[in-house]
């Protein structure tokens, strides 16, 4: 895609083909557009973490088609936002953010998460019912095998 001009996008939706965090497929394709480059012998332009994170974020939102609504912190858009602890030992200094994010960071590393603006997640803790989440997920279990 690279070479023929177009701009990826990173998205999950088989975790039981792969792992079902963005992290990982953030590193995947980092390593993986790496080794294209070599394997080219330079005949790209190097791929950087930040151009990574992009492909996460914003272009996943195009790819979708909703880049009005989500992909990027702009006035207007819902605040879909992680914040993630750099001061964790895997993380720790950080010199750089998107190369500590890509490379470096998994989701024992988030500390907050807000969907539209609503906490989901603080201090690394599920702010939900989680009993409630497990009672609903075997009923739809249930009901999907027929049970």
């Amino acid at each position: 895609m690279l070479a023929a001009g177009l701009t990826p996008s990173l998205s999950v939706d088989t975790e039981t083909a792969t792992a079902g965090d963005m992290f990982t497929q953030m590193r995947t394709a980092y390593a993986v557009a790496r080794r294209d480059r070599l394997e080219a012998r330079n005949a790209r332009p190097p791929v950087s973490a930040r151009d990574v994170l992009r492909w996460a974020t914003l272009q996943g939102a195009r790819a979708t088609g909703l880049e009005r609504r989500t992909g990027s912190l702009t006035p207007g858009k819902a605040a879909d936002i992680i914040l993630i602890r750099a001061t964790d030992v895997n993380l720790a200094p950080v010199s750089s953010p998107a190369d500590a994010i890509v490379l470096g960071a998994h989701p024992g590393n988030v500390d907050t998460v807000l969907v539209a603006g609503r906490v989901l997640k603080r201090g690394g803790h599920l702010e939900a019912d989680l009993e409630r989440a497990r009672r609903l997920v075997q009923a739809s279990h249930e009901h999907v095998l027929g049970a």
